[in-house]
């Protein structure tokens, strides 16, 4: 057999076995589909700003399905067949001739690198063919996983990094929603805007919840190994309160959770606990002021004290007429130089005067308007005369703000700010899906009479 025969049976076999590779291809897509996306998942978090770009520039949604990529790599394979079986054919019209002359020997010396040539030419069609028909696929995965992250068990975001799965936002629609259904039922999630109303201020909750958790563990706030063990001591021991280990997770199911995350959820609360302590502790804060400017610091920011004596409103104007005329009786026994604290603590309604004793310290916005512009209007040491609010029937005497109380407020204002900043430079991903999500997803809805008698039958 010649060395040209040889080759164009070679190609000829070549050209099936290609066929019956990229057969198999097609029927294997949808397998490596699935890998190609754990793949995927490994790499967003470095390509996922790059692609936020391009799909800003997108004008058109792709709303291809898995069928029109079917379709689309069954064409490529049509195309690539073709181009095989041409080359073969075009291999075996140019097969040279037999010549006696030096320039068809020349030729004919020379005819088996034509022909590797050509082959080179065909395998490298065939690769950018299979290259184009893998990044096809890596293309389209993330575009067809267009199902809710709540039913496929996703990330349903990222803040600053820190990923949030299905069953934790789900955990904070579920305890939202309760609160509506409650008072206006299921049927309130009827209308779309509602549900996207509660998937808002979820989303809301979630991005500052991780912004001060991230801010904590900048702050040196991440727990011991002993502190995570309580935690996990925590849990354990409020399993060993119910009969059985399924009452204890019907329990957790009932307020939409599950052990692991109830554990997770906990061990983040204490690590924003602790951020707290250390923050607001005048001792171990540095966003507490020095103590030279805090009385300047406290007048700049409307930072006010007072104690008062509150007569609760009645119901009826003739109740609220003899609660005014004992207002007045008070009133005029303090005009008189009776001593104030001892009138407040035997008339007082004021539910919170057991625990501030030595009365308020507040800022802008903490008290009604009526009790804080009374109280900054007054001197301190001065009596106020009788003041009306939504609660009741007032009479406030000034004081001077608590210290400790004071750099409290203080620190305050200075963390809030902060907080302001970081929310504005958060880092918030919505994952694959995220404009899927329904209602429905979460499960919330009880079950009917009818569907519960057919569990019970």
């Amino acid at each position: 057999m010649s060395k040209e025969n040889e080759i164009l049976e070679k190609l000829e076999e070549s050209a099936a076995t290609v066929e019956e590779a990229l057969g198999e291809a097609v029927d294997t897509v949808e397998e490596k589909a699935e890998e190609i996306k754990e793949t995927a998942a490994e790499t967003v978090e470095a390509v996922e700003d790059k692609a936020a770009e391009i799909v800003e520039s997108v004008d058109d949604k792709i709303t291809e399905t898995t069928e029109d990529v079917k379709e689309e790599i069954a064409e490529t394979v049509d195309k690539v067949e073709e181009k095989v079986s041409a080359t073969v054919k075009e291999l075996k019209a140019d097969k040279p001739k037999e010549s006696k002359t030096k320039a068809t020997k020349k030729s004919k010396a020379s005819a088996p690198k034509k022909y590797v040539s050509a082959t080179k030419k065909m395998w490298i069609k065939i690769g950018i063919a299979a290259v184009l028909l893998i990044g096809l696929a890596v293309a389209l995965v993330p575009i067809l996983n267009t199902k809710s992250p709540i039913l496929t068990n996703k990330t349903v975001l990222t803040v600053d990094g820190v990923k949030i799965p299905a069953d934790e936002f789900s955990y904070y629609v579920g305890y939202v929603a309760d609160s509506y259904t409650s008072y206006y039922g299921y049927e309130y999630f009827d209308n779309k805007s509602n549900f996207e109303t509660v998937i808002n201020y979820v989303t809301q909750v979630l991005k500052e919840h991780y912004v001060v958790y991230n801010w904590a563990l900048e702050e040196g706030c991440a727990l011991t190994d002993e502190e995570t063990q309580e935690i996990h001591q925590q849990v354990e021991d409020l399993k060993a309160t119910y009969d059985t280990e399924e009452e204890f997770q019907d329990a957790l199911k009932a307020s939409h959770l599950n052990e692991v995350l109830y554990e997770k959820m906990l061990l983040v609360d204490e690590v924003i606990n602790k951020f707290s302590d250390k923050i607001y502790n005048s001792e171990t804060s540095k966003y507490a002021p020095d103590k030279a400017d805090v009385d300047r610091l406290a007048e700049e920011n409307g930072i006010l004290a007072s104690k008062h004596i509150l007569l609760l409103s009645k119901e009826t104007p003739e109740e609220n007429e003899q609660i005014l005329a004992k207002m007045n009786e008070i009133l005029e026994r303090i005009q008189n130089g009776e001593d104030f604290d001892v009138l407040m603590n035997e008339y007082s309604e004021d539910t919170g005067l057991a625990t501030n004793p030595n009365g308020y310290t507040f800022m802008p916005g903490e008290m009604v308007d009526e009790f804080y512009d009374a109280t900054a209007s007054l001197k301190v040491g001065e009596v106020s005369g009788i003041v009306p609010s939504s609660y009741g029937y007032h009479i406030i005497k000034r004081i001077d703000p608590d210290y400790e109380e004071t750099v409290n407020r203080l620190i305050s204002v200075v963390v809030n700010d902060e907080l302001q900043v970081r929310l504005e430079n958060a880092k918030v991903k919505l994952g694959s899906g995220f404009d899927k999500i329904q209602f429905s997803d979460f499960g919330l809805v009880p079950k009917t009479e009818e569907a519960e008698e057919t569990d019970a039958a």
